[in-house]
């Protein structure tokens, strides 16, 4: 290709100890635009359905987005794509900074992992020189010590380095794959797939550079774009500022901050922990991503008390949440400790702090017993507790080595009784927002491929925020009602429409607030950039279109991995327990409204309304017509089968 791509792909057999490099079918970028697409299509061709993603035989996809290696504002993304230890589904993680597009410099869209080898290794890549090193000096370390120690073997202190830490070595369920230490590709568990994999780490320093097919015109529009996201003064301004971190009192406002283990969603006293508080504490400086417009990230340090010294990249909305009202705490100082302990160990933020509330309602409950616990005393919002059990869940001692297994495997260890308290879906604990009080929430968590997080469909424009907000709402639910979030009506048509825009925002490698955060990055300007970058002429409507493709060719994968509709739903606690207090007091989330959602996002995306199976209707649509056969030896019973072949009409 003589635009964006790299042209070419890295595989690697760990196992055989062989590596090859393919060059990218441009049909490939067509079709499925870069990013999260190419990886979804090498994970359908590559992973054989059934097997345990903790085998050789597991493939990890890593890509960078196409337009990565650009000036088109946010365009960093790198894309991991695996089967989740975590879920046993399919699974995609993005993580932000520099190594995508160090990659892309380096001459490659991506790199394609198979087999394991039996020694620790890390993988070297200095442009066209691609090597296995070895790595046993490194494992054992955190995810600092790797960083420094890769970048000391590789000579070259401006090397992007992505790892695991002690959690990915030690397989735990939910361990992530980080990104220059302090950004990760989080959830799912893909740190754990690099840990049995023995790779620790993967380098890489690139000094070329990336061409697009028609660089003034992309120019122009790429600068057009940076200069939309900057007049946006709600959305900018406070990234900039804040991060994400005033959404945590915006939740609470509204009642939707998942508290004590989402008994709740208000907690008093969390402006402690606000995105105010914290800058005027905590904050030491900005940071940001290749190509940022927005530089979100905040670097923080406590420099007195208990945890002076501790310090990370972070928190966010999601991370203050977690260690903050999840757990039953007001600390800040505290909640900077546990996100840097997490980002040194290399596990996710809201899985780890799933486990521990789940641990701590059962322990509240009388379930658990400080026998149990290996003597901790798991009351609410005990710091010292928590932090005992992060380094017990990283090194999966004793009490440590249950919760490892993530909510859902935690529970069924130990004893039914725990399940209703593991508030979970799919095997994925749900991220920081109660889905009862808010009906884009309940329905993305739902349906989402990947399980129940906010990542896949984050529907900003419900709250109705500003005037702006408000049409843009209502345009995409077909109504007037899209700026009410407790009014189901036109809400899978906003879901629907936020999937593919988020589809598109990880496929060409633009960070989505960029994209659906401030909506200041629209079709039209992705299809320009996507066109001009590449010279592989779209319109927005056959971009759209690979979106769907996208998302269709997911749900494939995990109906052949066995999903059902059945699994499109919500933990039973959201579906059969009202708030208990706060702004959302006594709101509940009927099963059958939520049903009916998913009834009518099925309908929308061309999907049986009964089992949630593409039609072959919108299999040929697609292009994906030849996926039906191998789709269909995976589905039973038999009438699924019949559903998919003959293209049931519904009603």
């Amino acid at each position: 290709m003589d635009g964006c791509s790299a042209g070419q792909m890295i595989w690697i057999d760990l196992g055989k100890g062989k590596i090859w490099k393919e060059q990218v079918d441009l049909k490939m970028f067509r079709d499925y635009v870069g990013g999260r697409g190419v990886n979804a299509k090498i994970l359908w061709e590559n992973l054989k359905p059934g097997l345990d993603p903790l085998s050789p035989e597991n493939v990890l996809v890593i890509s960078a987005g196409t337009l990565c290696g650009t000036i088109a504002p946010g365009a960093s993304e790198l894309t991991v794509t695996s089967k989740s230890p975590l879920t046993g589904l399919y699974f995609k993680t993005t993580v932000g900074g520099h190594f995508a597009n160090e990659l892309k410099f380096a001459g490659y869209d991506g790199i394609v992992i198979t087999g394991a080898s039996l020694t620790p290794v890390y993988l070297s890549i200095k442009n066209q020189a691609v090597t296995i090193k070895d790595a046993v000096g490194i494992w054992g370390k955190d995810l600092r010590e790797t960083d420094k120690a890769v970048k000391e073997k590789e000579r070259d202190s401006d090397t992007n380095v992505i790892a695991i830490g002690p959690a990915g070595e030690n397989l735990v369920r939910f361990a992530v794959v980080s990104s220059n230490i302090y950004r990760s590709a989080s959830r799912g568990g893909l740190g754990a797939v690099m840990g049995y994999k023995k790779l620790k780490a993967i380098a890489v320093r690139g000094t070329g550079s990336i061409s697009c097919s028609e660089p003034d015109k992309f120019h122009r529009v790429a600068l057009e774009s940076r200069r939309r996201v900057r007049e946006d003064e709600f959305s900018w301004r406070r990234k900039y500022l804040f991060g994400t971190q005033r959404g945590l009192l915006t939740a609470n406002e509204v009642g939707v901050n998942p508290t004590r283990n989402f008994q709740t969603g208000y907690m008093e006293g969390v402006e402690k922990i606000g995105g105010e508080y914290i800058r005027e504490k905590f904050v030491v400086r900005e940071t940001g991503c290749s190509a940022c417009v927005m530089h979100c990230g905040k670097f923080t340090s406590v420099e007195e008390g208990p945890y002076q010294g501790s310090s990370s990249e972070g928190p966010q909305w999601e991370t203050l949440s977690d260690w903050g009202p999840r757990i039953g705490s007001v600390d800040p100082a505290f909640v900077i400790r546990a996100n840097e302990l997490c980002n040194l160990y290399g596990m996710d933020v809201s899985s780890s702090a799933s486990v521990v509330a789940m641990a701590m309602e059962l322990y509240e409950k009388g379930m658990l017993s400080e026998a149990e616990t290996d003597g901790l005393s798991l009351e609410w919002g005990n710091r010292e507790a928590v932090e005992s059990l992060l380094k017990k869940i990283a090194f999966r001692d004793g009490f440590g080595d249950i919760l490892a297994e993530g909510a859902r495997g935690a529970a069924d260890k130990i004893g039914p009784q725990a399940s209703y308290y593991a508030i979970q879906e799919k095997g994925l604990e749900l991220t920081a927002v109660d889905p009862r009080a808010t009906m884009p929430y309940a329905l993305g968590f739902a349906i989402g491929s990947r399980g129940p997080d906010h990542l896949t469909s984050e529907v900003m424009c419900q709250y109705g925020s500003t005037p702006e907000l408000v049409k843009i709402a209502n345009r995409l639910a077909g109504n007037q009602d899209g700026a009410k979030p407790l009014v189901p009506s036109g809400k899978a048509r906003m879901v629907k429409w936020h999937e593919e825009m988020a589809c598109l925002s990880d496929s060409l490698g633009i960070c989505f607030f960029h994209t659906l955060s401030s909506y200041r990055v629209d079709l039209k300007a992705m299809t320009d950039m996507f066109s001009l970058g590449t010279g592989i002429p779209l319109t927005k409507k056959e971009l759209l279109r690979s979106a769907e493709r996208v998302i269709t060719l997911e749900r494939a994968i995990n109906l052949r991995e066995g999903i059902t509709h059945e699994m499109d739903t919500l933990p039973q606690r959201v579906l059969e327990e009202p708030i208990k207090d706060g702004p959302a007091k006594g709101l509940a989330l009927p099963r059958t409204v939520l049903e009916q959602m998913v009834k009518e996002y099925y309908r929308l995306r061309g999907w049986n309304t009964r089992t949630g199976v593409p039609t072959s209707k919108t299999l040929k649509r697609l292009g994906l017509k030849d996926i039906g056969p191998q789709l269909r030896r995976y589905l039973k019973p038999p009438e699924k089968q019949v559903l998919l072949v003959k293209g049931y009409r519904e009603g």
